[in-house]
Formats: structure tokens, C-alpha cells, sequence
């Protein structure tokens, strides 16, 4: 995850999202990493991604330079975008990984944006739940995994996917999120 520095706002429109999606499609394609889920909000972005060759803080490095460049160059400015260098944890359970999808998912209904997550235009939770070859670049790897683990074939994924990501994260599963992105230093 990142976010904008004085949490000023690094997505202002669509073509904005649609510029960083398109960098991080470009670093799928390249085979540096997989991507499992995103959300892109106002002042901050949170992915779920793989690094396949190991080179994660080089990737995530050239889509934020990317990014800051075109959309300084389109606003006739220049300085940096972003608080500094992407805050990421390895994701070592599934325990983990669907806490961090719910998290993912969650970040629009939690702001009042939207009353459910597949409603957001920008995040990943309507590919998910809605069709089984999601968006271009985006991996259903993990979540076809989930959903494989507790429904059979026959469940309709919309409801497969509710049932497992849709339900609130606990105040407790929340703070336990939070406090690995804000870490010790950033309380």
C-alpha cells in the first residue's frame, strides 16, 4: 500500500486509475508479479500482489516512478507524489491472505462510499465476484482456491464470494491489518 504525502489525492479521475493500472498490467505481463487484489482510493491504494523473481521494491519502484511522472506531467507539476516507498508484509497463510482480501474489499463500504464492495468501480472485488476469467492482468488464482476449498461447483460464485469476503472484518481483524501497515515507527 501507499499513500499520497499529506494525504493529498494521487487518483483524480478515471484515466488517473486507469494509468496506474495499466503500469502494474505491464509488470504482470512482464512476469514480475501476479496480481490478487486492489483497491484504489482517493489519497491511497492497497494491492495484494506476488513478486514472481523476487524483485518486488524494483517493480513496485518503476510503477510508482511511472505513475508520479505522468501524473506530473499532465499537471504541469513536479515533486513527489507519494509518502515514500510502499509499505508491503509477505502474506504467509490463507488465514492471512482472505483477511487481506476482506480488508481490500472493505476499504470503500468502510469509507461510505459504497453500501457493498462489488459496487466500487475501482477495486477488484467486482471481477471477483461477478465473473470467472476476471479482469486482464488480474489473477483469480487465489480466490478461485478459496472458493474451490468451501463450495462445490454448483454454488453460484456471487454467493461464494459473499459468503467468504462480503462478511465486516472484526474490530479486532482490523486493528491486527492497521497496525502491520502503520507498523512500529508509524503509530
Amino acid at each position: 500500500m501507499n499513500r499520497g504525502l499529506a494525504r493529498r489525492s494521487i487518483f483524480e479521475s478515471k484515466a488517473d486509475v486507469r494509468k496506474f493500472l495499466s503500469l502494474l498490467t505491464c509488470a504482470v505481463r512482464a512476469g514480475r508479479v501476479e496480481l490478487h487484489a486492489f483497491v484504489f482510493m482517493l489519497t491511497h491504494f492497497h494491492l495484494l500482489i506476488r513478486s514472481v523473481d523476487g524483485r518486488i521494491s524494483e517493480t513496485m519502484r518503476l510503477i510508482q516512478n511511472g505513475y508520479v511522472r505522468c501524473f506530473n506531467r499532465a499537471r504541469r507539476r513536479d515533486g513527489p507524489l507519494m509518502r515514500g516507498r510502499f509499505l508491503s508484509f509477505p502474506v504467509t497463510t490463507d488465514v492471512y491472505a482472505r483477511t487481506a482480501f476482506r480488508y481490500i474489499d472493505q476499504t470503500p463500504v468502510d469509507a461510505r462510499i459504497v453500501a457493498r464492495p462489488h459496487e466500487y468501480p475501482y477495486s477488484s472485488a467486482r471481477f471477483h465476484r461477478l465473473e470467472r476469467s476476471p479482469r486482464k492482468g488480474l489473477s483469480g488464482a487465489l480466490v478461485d482456491g478459496m472458493i474451490a476449498r468451501h463450495f462445490t461447483a454448483e454454488t453460484p460464485r456471487d454467493v461464494a464470494y459473499d459468503a467468504l469476503f462480503a462478511p465486516r472484518l472484526r474490530p479486532e481483524q482490523i486493528a491486527w491489518v492497521e497496525s502491520r501497515l502503520m507498523g512500529p515507527a508509524r503509530k
